[in-house]
This record gives C-alpha cells, sequence and structure tokens, in this order.
C-alpha cells in the first residue's frame, strides 16, 4: 500500500511477476481492495524478455530442385542418399526478428554454394561424396546463388549459369516474399526464356497427359529474379495482451467496421518497438544499400510500458479485488484475420508488471 503526495488521491500497488508460464493465479489472504469501482487501474511497468515469434508455427521458405532434359518426366528426383540432399531446403521456425530471416537465407544459399563446389570438384576428381576442409577449394568455389535485399526490404536473387543449367528453385512461401514460383530459366535453341517469360511455363503436359519438362535444361548466363513484396511484412505479430480477472471495463476496437469489446488490461502493440529503415548512397560510382534493425525486443529484459506510444487507464467495475489472476496472449494477423494465441514463455523467460490502483476523487 502507497500513498501519493497529492491531496484526495489514495492508491495500491500490487507486483505480479512469474517465470516459465504465461499464467499467474494469485489468492491474497485479505481482500485487496472492497469497493472497486471507486478505482482505476493502470500498468505502471511490464518488463519481460519474453519475444514472441514473427509467425506460428513452421514455413518452408526455399526448396532447390534438379531439372531433366526437355520433354523428361516431371519432377525430377534426387535419390534420398545423393550428398546434396541435406541442403536442398529452407525451412524456419520460432524465428524473432526479420534480421534473423535474412541471416537464415544467407546461410542457406552459403552452405549450398559451399557444398555444390565441393560436390563439383570430388565428382571431376572421381569421388562423389562431400568430402574435405572447405579451405582447400580455392578457385573451386562458386556462387551459384546470392541473395540479397535493398533498401525497401524486397529481395533479390541472382543465379549463375551452371546453378540455372542444373536446377531450378521452388519457393512455396512466394505469396509472402512477392517471388514468382518457381525461379528457372533456359536458353536452348539459343532464345533465352525465364520464369518470367509471358506465356511460358517450366512444365508442360505431353500427348499422353503426361506432366514433363517444357524446355531445355541448359542455360548459358546468369539471371536476376526481384521480389515484390518487403521481407518486413514476414511479422504477422500485432500485440501482447495482458488479461485479468479483476472487474474492470472493456476495451473497444475496431476491425474492418466491426466493433469487438476485448476483455483485456492492457495491450502493448509490438510495431511501438520496432524500427526498420532503409537507404542508398553512392560510394565509387556504385550504389550501396544499407539497411537498420532498431528491435527493441532483442535486448533482453525491456519494460514494454517505457516503449509504448500510448498510456491507457482501465475503470474498474463494481465487486470486491481478493485474487488476482493473470494471463499473457498474443495476436497474429493470419490469412486476413486476428487470431489469439497463449504466449509461449519457457522456463529462461520471465514476466513482471506493476499495477497502480488509484481511487477516483470528486
Amino acid at each position: 500500500m502507497i500513498t501519493i503526495n497529492e491531496k484526495g488521491v489514495f492508491a495500491r500497488k500490487i507486483t505480479v511477476s512469474r517465470h516459465g508460464d504465461n499464467e499467474s493465479n494469485n489468492t491474497l489472504k485479505n481482500v485487496f481492495i472492497k469497493s472497486a469501482e471507486k478505482y482505476t487501474v493502470n500498468v505502471q511497468s511490464f518488463v519481460t524478455n519474453t519475444v514472441p515469434p514473427l509467425w506460428r508455427g513452421e514455413k518452408i521458405f526455399f526448396q532447390i530442385q534438379p531439372k531433366a532434359a526437355q520433354h523428361a518426366a516431371f519432377p525430377a528426383v534426387l535419390p534420398p542418399n545423393h550428398p546434396l540432399s541435406p541442403y536442398l531446403e529452407l525451412r524456419l521456425s520460432n524465428i524473432h526478428s526479420v534480421s534473423q530471416v535474412l541471416f537464415e537465407m544467407e546461410q542457406f544459399f552459403y552452405r549450398f554454394n559451399l557444398k555444390y563446389s565441393q560436390y563439383l570438384k570430388n565428382v571431376a576428381d572421381g569421388n562423389e561424396n562431400i568430402t574435405g576442409d572447405p579451405k582447400s577449394l580455392g578457385n573451386h568455389f562458386a556462387y551459384h546463388i546470392m541473395i540479397g535485399c535493398d533498401a525497401n526490404g524486397v529481395l533479390n536473387l541472382l543465379f549463375s549459369p551452371h546453378f540455372l543449367s542444373q536446377y531450378y528453385l521452388q519457393i512455396p512461401a512466394k505469396d509472402l516474399l512477392g517471388i514468382r514460383s518457381p525461379l528457372w530459366a533456359s536458353s536452348g535453341g539459343g532464345v533465352l526464356i525465364t520464369a518470367e517469360s509471358p506465356g511460358q511455363s517450366l512444365i508442360a503436359i505431353d500427348g499422353q497427359g503426361n506432366v514433363t519438362f517444357a524446355h531445355h535444361h541448359a542455360c548459358n548466363q546468369a539471371i536476376a529474379f526481384r521480389g515484390s513484396r518487403s521481407i518486413f511484412l514476414l511479422d504477422s505479430r500485432l500485440s501482447i495482451d495482458v488479461t485479468c480477472t479483476i472487474p474492470h471495463s472493456n476495451i473497444i476496437t475496431s476491425t474492418d467496421s466491426k466493433e469487438e469489446h476485448d476483455h483485456i488490461l492492457a495491450r502493448f502493440d509490438l510495431s511501438d518497438y520496432l524500427d526498420n529503415s532503409g537507404g542508398n548512397r553512392m560510394r565509387n560510382d556504385l550504389l550501396m544499400t544499407t539497411l537498420t534493425f532498431n528491435d527493441k525486443l532483442q535486448v533482453g529484459p525491456t519494460d514494454l510500458v517505457k516503449g509504448a506510444k500510448h498510456f491507457q487507464a482501465v475503470s474498474l467495475l463494481p465487486g470486491i479485488i481478493h485474487s488476482i489472476n493473470t494471463a499473457l496472449f498474443v495476436r497474429y494477423i493470419e490469412d486476413g484475420e486476428i487470431n489469439s494465441y497463449p504466449l509461449t514463455v519457457n522456463e529462461t523467460e520471465f514476466w513482471r508488471m506493476v499495477l497502480v490502483f488509484t481511487k477516483k476523487t470528486t
């Protein structure tokens, strides 16, 4: 119990903390407040080191698939024991920042470039296994796929002629990245055809109704492809919501012109703690792109109240406060709908909330 040094104001404070769980259930020894309707409550502090992932579940971003000759059966499949098989697919889950997504993508293609270079060298030496020290590759190392990101967060992919002659890239997450799928190219017959050529497709249907490759597999030049959506849009998180069993009024929101009443004590919009920016500059007649990620959620325990762009006091309803049961939820936007799920708090994570109950005065 505290008294604020202002005439006619009386306040009480309570701290709720929890490790390893999104819920905290507390029954007090005595009645905390007898006439709740005489008070308002606000979250004075909410400190946590818990960061929800950008999306729920697992997403497949890239799949490297082998090509075959024109009119050959589609799809071509590598043997399960092929030495490159472990390096052909990028699946991501439990990702907590956009910068982490970019890092995982870059590492995925770097590993493929490294292993494919080793594979080609060893095949030339009569050994199809991927072995040896990467440093021993020397001039045999080549960048067959390179990925970059411009100042707006749009992805750019560059493929070598050798890669485009042997493989194509399937992108199950094309709607998230704004990249056409699959990405491929062919220069058979002396005419360059790519995934972006009007009216062209990687596959065709033959006279017997079989799915086959539509074009010659060879490609004699490097091709670049560009996405159309910012990678920042991968973040589908909306907010962390705090619910509490104390009698309080609802928060009214409007979504798609539909009024909703949310029985939550506080809502922390996660966009308030993210500041991503990009820029371009010239250096030695070259255009240089920079991206800056300012993610306040990634720096350890963070007070979400201090980072929030708004302050909210909630009026209490008639009743007594003898127990305080609190739970945390995270909201995502999924397929155009807003869904709420319990916030995952593992054994190394915690949260601590300070509630201040202020008595109304007339």
